[in-house]
């Protein structure tokens, strides 16, 4: 009997592969260092073909960091689990008949301050920008930072940003309160008065293809993301994210269309995707194409607000 006997041992794996070939049969067994493993046999035709498979399996594990080792020479570790992003999956929009007057998450109405209004202005025409919804910031998913709440106000002509970059027309906002800093365009830092007015109520967000303003409460599901993603290919050959799909509060954005410049430093505050057959539809004014997607991003300390998307 030809056996070999692989390890693959980093921060992450401490695993072992073994290939058996006995004449015609190949058995190969697999699993953690110091377990059992699982394992499965195959009888080919002729030892040839069975020695030729054995071969191609271990050249494969090689390629992927496998290598030669003495079976019984590494103990069995415990292996520390892939770190996770909290996130809060949104599963549904619910339109309201009466206004929220509570500080919770919802999109649409009017905002429920927490601190004296800031009602932010476009730089470009010095109108006020509507509002599109706030996010209660909770711990759990953002950690202990002074805000509370961001209120998000987004142009109902809102051009994205070309290629993934963020945008700078000026017509997305967010402010956090306590601490009443506000985020014009790519605006960094605590905003001057010319940002804003002192102004509790102002325009609002639409229900889609219509003019008449909408509120909605939000469903949610408390969950997590990996911290990257896998891939697959589909019938053209190209690559697309087969996970981080839909509107969420938290967690890691869905990266397809390429670098979206968020970084170990930055938590993901939000991410709006374009309605398909997978997604929660949206009832409001919001769309990215036909696959495009809008993300707005907080640095860890809750200091920092950046708003960018990419239309398909």
């Amino acid at each position: 009997m030809d056996r070999t006997y692989l390890e693959l041992t980093d921060g992450a794996s401490h695993k072992f592969y073994e290939v058996s070939v006995d004449d015609q049969t190949l058995t190969v067994r697999y699993g953690r260092i110091g377990d059992a493993g699982q394992s499965s046999t195959k009888t080919f035709e002729t030892p040839q073909q069975a020695q030729a498979e054995a071969q191609k399996k271990l050249a494969e594990k090689r390629k992927s960091g496998y290598a030669e080792a003495m079976q019984g020479e590494r103990e069995k570790i415990a292996v520390p689990k892939p770190a996770r992003v909290p996130k809060l999956q949104i599963v549904g929009f619910t339109e309201t008949t009466e206004p929220i007057t509570e500080a919770i998450t919802k999109f649409g109405g009017q905002p429920v301050w927490l601190e004296e209004p800031r009602w932010p202005l476009c730089p470009k025409n010095g109108k006020l920008i509507p509002f599109l919804g706030q996010i209660r910031l909770e711990p759990a998913i953002f950690g202990e930072i002074e805000a509370k709440m961001a209120y998000i106000f987004l142009g109902s002509d809102d051009p994205g940003g070309a290629d993934g970059w963020p945008t700078d027309h000026g017509d997305s906002a967010v402010v956090l309160q306590p601490g009443n800093r506000v985020f014009t365009g790519l605006y960094d830092g605590d905003s001057s008065a010319s940002d804003y007015i002192v102004q509790a109520t102002g325009p609002t967000t639409t229900k889609s293809n219509s003019s008449v303003s909408v509120e909605c409460a939000v469903q949610t599901q408390l969950g997590s993301d990996p911290t990257s993603y896998d891939f697959v290919q589909d019938d053209s050959g190209d690559e697309y994210c087969i996970q981080g799909r839909g509107h969420k509060i938290g967690g890691t954005p869905n990266p397809w269309g390429g670098d979206i410049h968020i970084n170990d430093s930055e938590r993901r505050l939000l991410q709006m995707e374009s309605i398909d057959e997978t997604d929660t539809p949206i009832p409001f004014g919001v769309y990215y194409g036909d696959g495009g997607c809008g993300w707005w991003v907080i640095s860890s300390d809750g200091k920092r607000v950046w708003y960018t998307s990419m239309c398909g």
